[in-house]
């Protein structure tokens, strides 16, 4: 029957041994009435890859073959621990070239998903996107093993007149016996897939011969003693310790404007191969964004992202580790809180306090803002000290101005203050300005009569050149007062 399996829908790499045999003998068709091995089409390259990122360059192709997790994929591919040891030995050598797998090309074996222990036997590699072939990485490995056999003496004896001749003939066999393994990386998904184990001998015979002449004796005696060997079985090495992994925390931490930095934590025992981690932002759009972390110093894993707004959001660290079957992962939620408003910032830039009539003036502030958001209010103090030293609220507007009123107790120069309360602004902003009130004029003298009668009045009436000022004991001002202090 002739399965296929169709790869998992993520991108990656995979790393096939393949050992290529057609014509080699070691593939044979299945007779008619047969049990038949089920054949797998691989119709997806990458679909479940051993390596996310797949083996670009040489040297990613050495540390891949090189691993624990591709000892591990090898041996259950059928290779033999001293198998595997030249195989690996050879690529940290750069014994291996690039090259390519074919569509429709057999495959003894071939593994999936990035633990390594998973292998089909039979496969052909039938992606129909590859019609002209898949770059790969290719490795040819051959183990010579040499052996010699003593063969069982062989004693021949010869009586002629001058004495008796023995001659020993002994037959040395050395036989030199070839393993062609070749191995097939491709470039984009990294699964291991092996494509020939191919067999061959030379054998070499040597022979060697004594003969001794001896006196004739009445009796000649012929020992032969069989060849004895010997054979060391060694004990299978002990299987490695079970890896462990545990992601022990995992802390966001909104850093500015709408971005934040995770950093998982996590404990691992007899961890010898690859560890990697990955970072999904958020459960939903537009966030669900996965970036790659980084892993280090040991025991942490660091990723950053810069989400699209401000909002509470479930992240997860999901870990692939060598030779631990289920993903460890950490989830947390973040809050990114909104960006704060801006810095409001005023300035109070002119004030002018104008004499009206009598004792009396009017100070106008004029002020600037930007981002000012809350109330502002303002204050004047019209002089420093008593008994002028009243404070009064102000009227803010139209925008941009702050307006009072006082009447002093007399004439004379002050120093007036306007002070702003803006919400926001720590430093309240002031302005200073001098004013001088003048005195009032001197009345003009009454009418006078005519020296000589009679006396006629003047065609206009006699008026002081202006109103005349009013004092008073104490100051007076428009607005509310807020006595000698604000």
């Amino acid at each position: 029957m002739s399965l296929k399996r169709i790869g998992y829908a993520w991108s990656g790499f995979m790393l096939l041994v393949v050992s290529a045999l057609a014509g080699s003998g070691l593939i044979a068709s299945t007779p008619a009435g047969a049990s038949e091995v089920p054949v797998f089409h691989y119709s997806v390259l990458g679909g479940d890859p051993y390596l996310i990122g797949g083996a670009p360059t040489p040297q990613s192709f050495v540390n891949d073959i090189t691993s624990a997790r591709a000892t591990t994929t090898l041996e259950r591919e059928g290779l033999t621990p001293s198998q595997v040891s030249a195989v690996q030995s050879q690529a940290r050598n750069s014994g291996f070239t690039s090259c390519k797998m074919n569509q429709g090309q057999h495959l003894l074996a071939m593994s999936f998903g990035s633990t390594g222990i998973h292998v089909s036997k039979n496969v052909i590699f039938d992606d129909p996107n590859y019609g002209s072939g898949a770059p790969a990485w290719c490795e040819n490995v051959v183990i010579n093993h040499r052996s010699e056999s003593v063969g069982t003496p062989v004693v021949t004896t010869s009586v002629n007149g001058n004495g008796t001749t023995t001659t020993t003939t002994t037959t040395t066999t050395t036989t030199t016996r070839k393993t062609v393994i070749k191995i097939l990386v491709p470039v984009k998904c990294a699964n291991i897939a092996l494509v020939s184990i191919g067999n061959g001998s030379s054998k070499h015979n040597s022979s060697s011969s004594t003969s001794t002449t001896v006196p004739p004796t009445p009796t000649t005696t012929t020992t032969v003693s069989p060849p004895v060997t010997t054979t060391t079985v060694s004990p299978p090495p002990p299987p490695p310790p079970t890896p462990s992994f545990t992601c022990s925390l995992l802390k966001v931490t909104p850093t500015t404007g709408f971005s934040a930095t995770a950093v998982a934590t996590y404990t691992e025992t007899n961890v010898t191969g690859t560890i990697t981690a990955s970072t999904l932002w958020s459960n939903s759009a537009p966030n669900n964004v996965t970036t790659v972390a980084t892993i280090g110093p040991p025991g942490t894993a660091t990723s950053s992202y810069t989400y699209t707004g401000a909002g509470t959001y479930t992240v997860t660290e999901t870990f692939i580790v060598a030779g631990v079957a289920q993903n460890p992962t950490c989830t947390v939620s973040v809050t990114i809180p909104p960006p704060p408003p801006p810095t409001p910032s005023f300035t109070c830039s002119l004030l002018k306090v104008t004499p009206t009539t009598g004792f009396s003036a009017t100070a106008v502030a004029t002020y600037t803002e930007t981002n000012v958001t809350g109330t502002i209010t303002a204050s004047t103090l019209w002089s420093n000290s008593a008994p002028n030293n009243v404070t009064t609220v102000a009227t803010i507007g139209p925008p941009g101005t702050a307006t009072s009123s006082y009447t002093y107790t007399g004439a004379g120069t002050y120093t007036v203050t306007e002070t702003f309360i803006v919400a926001g602004v720590a430093q309240n902003p002031t302005c200073t300005v001098s004013v001088t009130i003048p005195p009032c004029p001197t009345k003009p003298p009454p009418c006078q009569p005519p020296a000589q009668p009679p006396c006629t009045q003047p065609q206009t009436p006699c008026t002081p050149a202006q109103p005349p000022c009013t004092t008073g004991s104490k100051g007076q001002h428009s607005g509310n007062s807020g006595g000698n202090g604000w």
